[in-house]
């Protein structure tokens, strides 16, 4: 992904904050080399916070959401936040 394009998906995101009533604050990008280590600097940084939602681009940026120990359950035990999905 380059500049533009990260730049359109943070616009996007930040509409969709907007249209569940939120504020887009800091958006984490992950790239296929980081996972999982980036992925588990997120959820350490979330840890300290009080975070009430987390946007995700699509359910597939955090795998099966059906599966014990899957990125979405995992990011559910940690922030204890709401999981907003921009596109279905």
């Amino acid at each position: 992904m380059n500049d533009v394009e990260l730049g359109q998906v943070q616009h996007h995101l930040a509409e969709v904050a907007r249209r569940h009533g939120r504020t887009l604050g800091t958006v984490h990008v992950e790239e296929l080399p980081t996972d999982p280590e980036a992925f588990n600097v997120l959820l350490a940084s979330l840890a300290h916070l009080d975070v009430p939602a987390v946007i995700i681009p699509t359910k597939a940026h955090l795998g099966r959401w059906d599966l014990r120990g899957s990125k979405y359950d995992l990011l559910q035990q940690v922030a204890k936040a709401e999981v907003i999905v921009a596109e279905p």
